[in-house]
């Protein structure tokens, strides 16, 4: 896309690889306990279906 290299730049090259493997850490669980409340107890999902 024309905006990769401005992604790198602001986001990517700031971050570096350590802190971006956390954050992909940090949001693999959040997406996570959002599946598991789906999955559970949600009723906004129940209610949809």
């Amino acid at each position: 896309p024309a905006n990769a290299a401005r992604v790198r730049e602001l986001f990517v090259d700031v971050l570096g690889p350590e802190r971006l493997a956390a954050l992909g850490e940090a949001s693999r669980d959040v997406i996570g306990a959002i599946e598991t409340h789906i999955a559970d107890n949600c009723t906004i999902a129940a209610a949809s279906t």
